[in-house]
């Protein structure tokens, strides 16, 4: 088997909801849900993650509905754990950071907006267990 893949360890999954309360309060204020595992490829020449055919240090996608319901998480993000090990913590953070930059939730617009404005209940949109509903993209204000 030449890639493998571990849970993060409890350091790594605490920067990621450090990183999400700082940088990325859409994410945080919906409770979304980011899955880790490091990925470790059998030879250590050879990436563990590729994106586009080429060596990536880590990706992030939302969920299906199925893996959403089987696992309990809104996105899964992968980690090369070998890259991550040679990280210091700067680096570490600004891979977190920028990986969380490619999902964002969905807002409720129109009516759907004003009725969850005026009852109180959340400002965007979820899924049929409740969770918030998780796209790939970049939240609207962050350019």
């Amino acid at each position: 088997m030449p890639t493998t893949f571990h849970d993060a360890d409890a350091l790594t999954s605490a920067l990621l909801a450090e990183v999400t309360r700082a940088y990325h309060p859409r994410l945080a204020e919906a409770g979304v849900i980011v899955g880790v595992l490091m990925a470790r490829h059998s030879d250590s020449d050879k990436p563990a993650l590729k994106h586009g055919g080429y060596a990536v240090l880590a990706t992030m996608k939302p969920e299906s509905a199925i893996e959403r319901a089987k696992w309990g998480r809104d996105a899964l993000l992968k980690i090369d754990d070998r890259e991550w090990e040679g990280l210091g913590d700067d680096r570490r953070e600004a891979l977190l950071d920028h990986e969380l930059s490619h999902i964002d939730r969905i807002d409720l617009k129109g009516d759907e907006l004003r009725a969850a404005v005026e009852d109180g209940s959340p400002r965007w949109k979820i899924d049929d267990r409740g969770r918030p509903t998780v796209v790939a993209g970049v939240p609207p204000d962050f350019f």
